[in-house]
C-alpha cells in the first residue's frame, strides 16, 4: 500500500489560555511484516491513539487489512459527524477535552459516565449531580472512619472492664448485644439507621416493655461510645422510641423470712445478703466494698464513689444488728464478698431459700425490703434517700405504703445470728475487735 500524506487538524495545549489548532502530517495506516520472536506477524504502521503510536500484531494479513479497514470507516464516520457540528459545539469539544487531560478520560467516556449518572438520578432531575456526589463522598468518608457493629461492640464491652462495671452487667450487655451482632455485625456503624434498630427489636421475639428498653440502653450505650471516639457518625438508637414500662411494685420480705435464710446460707454468702438487707447496697456495690470500707467503731460504711452506681459518695449506717453478722467474719483487708455473682445466686442464695422454705424473691427485694423497713422506722425520706443513694421522689413512688403490719420495720432491724450458729473461725480481726 503506498504511502499517502494526509492532513489532520491537531488541538495544542493552550499556553496563554488560548486555544490553537495546527496542521500536522501523519501516514496512512499500512500493513507491515515484521518477526516477533522468531515467528511471522503482521504489523499496523502509523496507527495512532490519542496522538500515541499503538503497536498492533496480527496473525495473517488478511486480518490486519479487515481492522485497518474498519478503522478507515470509523475515522471516516467520526469525520463526518464532525463536519455537521457548529462552531459552538466544536469549541465546546475541544474545551472539554483539555478540562479531562488531567484525568485521563476520554471525551466520550465523561460523556457516557454523566449520562448513566443523570439516568440513575432521573428521580430528582432538579438535584445537580455535584451535589448527589459530594452526599455519597461523605458517606464514604464516614464509612471510612467507622467501625463495623461487630468491631463497636467488641471495643465498648472491653471497655467495660476499665470502668469496673460488674461482672453480672458485663455478662448481661454481652448476651443483648449478641443479636444485634449476629444481625448486623459486619454492617459498618455509618450505616446503621433507625430502620436497622427496629428491625433488630423485632427479630428478638415476644419481649415486655422493660426487656426491650434494657436491649436498646445497650445498643444505646455501645453507639454513644463508638460516636465519642469518632468510630460512628451518629447514635441510631436515639431516634426510636423506647416502649412505656409500668414499674410493678416493689417486692419485700418479711422479717421471718429473711430470718430463715441467713441461718441457712454459709459463712461466704452472709454478707452479701446481709449488706443489702439491712444497709441497701446494690448487688454491685457489695461485690466492690472492701473490709477497710467498714468501720465498727463508727459504725458507718463508706460506698466511694467509685464503687457506687451514681459514682457519687455516701455514708450509711452499721446497723448494731449487720454489725453482729459482719463482725465474726470481718478481715482487716480484702474484698468483702469474694464469690462471683453468678456462684453467690445460683449454688448459694437458691438453695438455702430452698431450705429456708422462702419460695417469693422478687426483683431486688433485699434492697428495696431494707429501704422500705427504714423509711418506715426512721420517717425521713430524704435521710434514707441519702443512705440508698437516690432522690426523695423515688422513696414516695416505689417505697412508701407498702408495709402492711408496720411492727416489721423494728423487727427487721432486730435479727440477728441465732445462739446456735457459729460463724467465722473464732478468731477476731483487729478491724472488729
Amino acid at each position: 500500500m503506498n504511502e499517502q500524506a494526509e492532513a489532520q487538524s491537531v488541538i495544542e495545549p493552550p499556553q496563554d489560555g488560548k486555544l490553537r489548532f495546527t496542521r500536522k502530517r501523519r501516514k496512512e495506516m499500512r500493513v507491515v511484516e515484521t518477526l516477533v520472536d522468531g515467528a511471522v506477524r503482521y504489523k499496523i504502521a502509523g496507527y495512532y491513539v490519542g496522538g500515541k503510536r499503538v503497536r498492533k500484531f496480527f496473525e495473517t494479513p488478511e486480518t490486519a487489512q479487515t481492522f485497518i479497514d474498519a478503522q478507515t470507516v470509523r475515522e471516516e464516520n467520526i469525520g463526518t459527524l464532525a463536519r455537521n457540528l457548529d462552531v459552538h459545539a466544536s469549541s465546546d469539544a475541544a474545551e472539554a477535552v483539555m478540562m479531562l487531560r488531567p484525568f485521563k478520560v476520554r471525551l466520550l467516556d465523561a460523556v457516557r459516565e454523566w449520562t448513566a449518572a443523570r439516568k440513575t438520578m432521573s428521580a430528582f432531575p432538579d438535584v445537580p449531580l455535584a451535589d448527589a456526589v459530594k452526599h455519597y463522598a461523605k458517606v464514604l468518608s464516614e464509612r471510612a472512619h467507622s467501625w463495623t457493629v461487630e468491631d463497636g461492640a467488641k471495643s465498648w464491652l472491653d471497655s467495660l472492664d476499665q470502668k469496673n462495671r460488674s461482672t453480672r452487667y458485663v455478662l448481661d450487655a454481652t448476651k443483648r448485644l449478641s443479636h444485634l451482632r449476629e444481625s448486623f455485625g459486619s454492617v459498618s456503624m455509618s450505616d446503621m439507621t433507625r430502620d436497622h434498630i427496629e428491625r433488630w427489636v423485632r427479630s428478638l421475639g415476644k419481649q415486655g416493655p422493660q426487656s426491650v428498653k434494657n436491649y436498646l440502653t445497650v445498643a444505646s450505650s455501645m453507639f454513644a461510645f463508638a460516636v465519642k471516639r469518632g468510630k460512628s457518625p451518629r447514635n441510631p438508637v436515639t431516634e426510636v422510641d423506647k416502649p412505656e414500662v409500668v414499674r410493678e411494685e416493689a417486692g419485700i420480705l418479711t422479717p421471718s423470712e429473711l430470718r430463715r435464710l441467713l441461718n441457712h446460707l454459709p459463712d461466704d454468702t452472709v454478707p452479701f445478703v446481709a449488706l443489702s438487707a439491712f444497709a441497701g447496697l446494690r448487688p454491685a456495690e457489695v461485690q466492690r466494698i472492701e473490709w477497710t470500707d467498714i468501720n465498727f467503731k463508727s459504725n458507718t460504711i463508706a460506698v466511694r464513689a467509685s464503687m457506687s452506681k451514681t459514682k457519687r459518695r455516701r455514708v450509711v449506717p452499721l446497723t448494731p444488728n449487720l454489725a453482729a453478722w459482719l463482725r465474726p467474719l470481718a478481715k482487716d483487708s480484702g474484698k468483702v464478698v469474694e464469690l462471683a455473682d453468678l456462684t453467690l445466686r445460683q449454688k448459694r442464695i437458691k438453695p438455702a431459700r430452698i431450705k429456708a422454705k422462702v419460695t417469693r424473691w422478687p426483683h431486688d427485694c433485699l434492697r428495696h425490703s431494707c429501704a422500705t423497713y427504714w423509711l418506715e422506722t426512721e420517717k425521713d425520706a430524704a435521710k434514707v434517700a441519702l443512705w440508698l443513694g437516690h432522690n426523695q421522689d423515688v422513696m414516695h413512688e416505689h417505697y412508701k405504703g407498702l408495709l402492711t403490719n408496720p411492727a416489721d420495720a423494728p423487727e427487721w432491724f432486730s435479727i440477728t445470728p441465732a445462739p446456735e450458729r457459729v460463724m467465722g473461725n473464732n478468731i477476731v480481726s483487729i478491724k472488729a475487735a
